[in-house]
């Protein structure tokens, strides 16, 4: 995909960027570009939330290149960003990616950190279809993985009081 962009500024180009990673699916190398070109613009605007985008991107991207020490580089600036600009969306989004990621690594504190985040976005109030949907997704996910499949399937459950509900 393209992005064009009439009017707007460098606030539009960069939810313009944005919208492209999340409605489109791009290559990690095209996703790193978009996340070069949202650092450029976040330092432009001195604006912490698209400096925020720019690292999840960036964390993504890497992930899927196979790149582990770039990725968690990327998570770090992700939470160092959103710890000091004060974003509580973003320090969830970074709890939610770390504890995916220890997902992905197998670590054994997977579960602890997705309770953790599960915890943040309801404190913030992250809507609780997004947060107990991410935390039963994580949790099916390190469950099954880890040769636990009864615990997998019951991690589910805790969506049934949502069923039917828009986010």
């Amino acid at each position: 995909y393209d992005v064009v962009v009439i009017g707007g500024g460098a606030a539009g180009l960069a939810a313009a960027l944005v919208a492209r990673y999340t409605l489109g699916r791009l290559q990690p190398h095209t996703e790193i570009a978009d996340a070069e070109e949202l650092r450029r613009i976040a330092t432009r605007a001195s604006d912490p939330a698209i400096a925020c985008e720019a690292a999840v991107i960036a964390f993504d991207a890497k992930v899927r290149q196979g790149e582990p020490a770039r990725a968690d580089a990327e998570m770090s600036t992700l939470e160092r960003v959103a710890d000091r600009a004060a974003l509580p969306y973003f320090r969830w989004v970074a709890r939610t990616r770390r504890a995916g990621w220890h997902v992905l690594l197998g670590n054994d504190e997977a579960d602890t950190l997705i309770d953790r985040a599960a915890e943040l976005g309801t404190e913030i109030g992250i809507h609780p279809t997004l947060t107990y949907g991410s935390r039963s997704g994580q949790l099916y996910a390190a469950h099954m993985a880890g040769g636990r499949a009864g615990e997998a399937v019951a991690a589910l459950t805790v969506l049934e009081p949502f069923a039917g509900h828009d986010i």
